[in-house]
């Protein structure tokens, strides 16, 4: 751990300590009876077919999640939690297997510790974490968790969020690591990416909801990163996602009769390069999302680019990338002419008053091309199902095929992704 880390958490500590009287035994037992648990299984079995792999993947995982985050003392709490994933069976490129002839599937085998965090909360409206946290910005286009991978990507930081303006949310973090979904280990040559990079980044962003029906938010994110394992071409990978990138969105919703409501989100960002990138270039991103819902019934449709010159693209190698640019993850990486998506989904949903809380079901079409040139990249159909127990205990079914166009030679392969997860949480 950096040295002004390690001098930051002994601050906090001794700074809440000082605040106090001394600690009785009463106050530990209250600390340690006011926590909760953290508990989250999640078995999942993954099918994965790339026309870029001769082999197709058969991944089957299970994540366990367990840790323990105590209640406050003198505005003091801790957590601390880690990650176990199991595979059962090799038939997949978790990156750390070296199964190179399969198709990618990024859950590999680990056991590691996902967070540990010290939150000092002198105000409701104000908090101080430090440690290896969690964070995501906005609707995490940019900057996430990676959710959906098996072990999350978190951060070591130390992060400031105020509420005391009312509506207002104010968030910043300094961020010293990022570590990646893929884990702890060294990566094998040419063989997958970095289990983490040393980071000099900072987080700034605001979320507004003063005005009703409205939720506005803005945001700065400084990326300076590096990669030291692995070979040149890599490191230099990681240095050409040095970026400077400043957002606005705009959420509003609109109830038009009884069970009737309207949406548009809207969201425009501008990047340049930043830190140890040589290249110089600013580019845009933009989307535009419409939604109508009933009670039971939903209608989407959106516009989203993300632009590119030939040598760069607008980069969002932070963001919990699978909700965008369809579920077969082709486009996790913006090609440099940029991207074009086109997309219109719709959903259905069961509420049941007792018994099971909800079935939800998706069905999503993409149509993707450069935002250079504007060439034909393909389409992708996205469906998913979702069995909703109660509030711990669910059951989600996936599917996604890209179709790549073969009138490009810049057009991925074919990709195709079945996912049966289920999952219980505390």
């Amino acid at each position: 751990m950096k040295g002004w880390y390690t001098a930051a958490i002994v601050a906090l500590v001794a700074f809440g300590w000082g605040q106090s009287k001394p600690v009785q035994a009463s106050d530990l037992e209250r600390v340690l009876d006011t926590g909760k648990p953290i508990l989250d299984v999640r078995g999942r079995i993954d099918y994965a077919d790339d026309g870029a792999k001769p082999d197709r993947a058969d991944a089957n995982t299970v994540r366990l999640r367990m840790g323990y985050e105590t209640g406050q003392w003198n505005g003091l709490s801790a957590l601390a939690e880690f990650d176990q994933v199991w595979a059962l069976g090799d038939d997949y490129n978790s990156t750390r297997n070296g199964e190179l002839s399969y198709a990618v599937v990024p859950d590999p085998a680990l056991t590691v510790l996902n967070r540990l965090q010290l939150k000092y909360s002198p105000l409701e409206s104000l908090s101080l974490v430090l440690g290896r946290q969690r964070l995501t910005v906005s609707n995490q286009r940019v900057i996430g968790n990676s959710d959906w991978r098996q072990h999350e990507q978190t951060f070591d930081a130390v992060s400031i969020s105020d509420s005391t303006f009312a509506g207002m949310l104010l968030n910043y973090a300094y961020v010293s690591q990022v570590n990646r979904p893929v884990g702890p280990a060294d990566p094998l040559p040419n063989s997958g990416p970095a289990s983490h990079f040393d980071c000099d980044c900072h987080f700034l962003s605001g979320e507004y909801e003063g005005v009703p029906n409205v939720r506005l938010g803005a945001y700065e994110i400084l990326l300076d990163m590096s990669q030291k394992s692995g070979p040149p071409s890599a490191r230099a990978a990681v240095e050409a996602w040095d970026t400077a990138t400043a957002g606005v969105r705009a959420e509003i919703k609109q109830v038009l009769r009884d069970t009737l409501s309207a949406g548009l989100n809207v969201e425009y960002a501008t990047q340049s390069n930043y830190g140890h990138n040589r290249a110089h270039f600013r580019l845009g991103y933009w989307v535009a999302e419409a939604s109508l819902r009933s009670e039971a019934l939903s209608l989407t449709g959106g516009y989203e680019v993300l632009q590119g010159n030939g040598t760069a693209a607008f980069v969002t190698p932070l963001a919990s990338l699978h909700p965008f640019n369809g579920w077969a993850d082709v486009f996790s990486t913006t090609p440099i002419f940029g991207l074009r998506d086109a997309h219109i989904g719709a959903g259905y949903t069961i509420l049941s008053p007792g018994g099971f809380r909800s079935l939800s079901m998706t069905l999503v079409r993409h149509e993707f091309r450069t935002d250079r040139y504007s060439k034909y990249l393909g389409g992708e159909w996205n469906a998913s199902s979702e069995f909703v127990v109660d509030q711990r205990l669910s059951i989600l079914a996936s599917y996604a095929s890209y179709q790549g166009s073969t009138r490009t030679s810049v057009a991925p392969k074919d990709k195709s992704e079945f996912v049966l997860q289920a999952r219980y949480k505390l």
